[in-house]
């Protein structure tokens, strides 16, 4: 059972099956309830708009991510601009989200961080206790492509031998999210840093594992700017309901 914020969008009263009971919505009411994750499909088919309530600690299960968005937060300067759009699109869309952050955005976003992402175990511990110095809340998981030789704990997982934006699609992929949205992360050697203000002339480099997994990617996953736009596509409300 999961715990959801239903709204009747219909012109007419509806009833839900939920873990209390029968629950009747006036058209346009709107209600937090609990009811089974199988349920919400059928909701939206008879004209509920529902978002599940994601707390941090929950990992949600393959029958219930695809309610779930990925939004991965790259280090380009536009990272957290394009972040809060994306956020926009999953409350309109009626869907819940997890934030990937990556690198130097574990220390940049404030707000809660499900999975933060590196390839580079070195700089993780500084990363997270500048955080911690911040008031931020510690990250529910770290993904590394190695172990910390500090012994931080931390998933390993296989990259993709790309860029660590690249890591973390594949990290949402393997976890079952099949909408997935970049944020920050245009694969441009002129897309500045979003700490250093500098070009990333490294970032063609990586683009041939973009290329070589582009057809695994391409349904699940859209850019909001740059090469990776023109790659998998921009997001969008329509790609949210497909």
């Amino acid at each position: 059972m999961i715990s959801c914020r239903v709204r009747n969008e219909t012109r007419k009263k509806q009833r839900i099956e939920t873990a209390r009971g029968v629950v009747w919505l006036r058209p346009h009411a709107q209600k937090r309830v609990t009811i089974d994750p199988l349920s919400i499909a059928g909701l939206k088919k008879i004209g509920f708009g529902v978002t599940p309530i994601y707390e941090a600690s929950f990992v949600p299960p393959t029958f219930f991510v695809s309610s779930v968005a990925a939004l991965i937060i790259g280090g380009a300067e536009q990272a957290l601009d394009e972040y809060r759009q994306a956020k926009k699109i999953c409350t309109a869309a009626h869907f819940a989200f997890a934030t990937f952050a990556v690198n130097d955005m574990v220390v940049a976003v404030p707000d809660r961080i499900h999975h933060a992402v590196s390839l580079h175990p070195h700089k993780v511990d500084t990363w997270l206790a500048m955080r911690k110095r911040k008031g931020f809340l510690k990250p529910d998981e770290l993904w590394l492509n190695r172990p910390a030789k500090s012994g931080t704990r931390a998933h390993i997982a296989r990259e993709w031998n790309g860029s660590v934006g690249l890591f973390a699609v594949k990290i949402a992929l393997e976890k079952g999210f099949r909408k997935i949205i970049l944020c920050g992360v245009p694969m441009t050697s002129e897309a500045k840093h979003f700490l250093r203000h500098a070009d990333w002339h490294a970032a063609t480099m990586f683009r041939g594992a973009w290329e070589r997994h582009r057809e695994e990617m391409r349904p699940y996953v859209r850019s909001f700017s740059g090469w990776t736009a023109e790659l998998l596509g921009t997001p969008s409300l329509e790609f949210m309901r497909e």
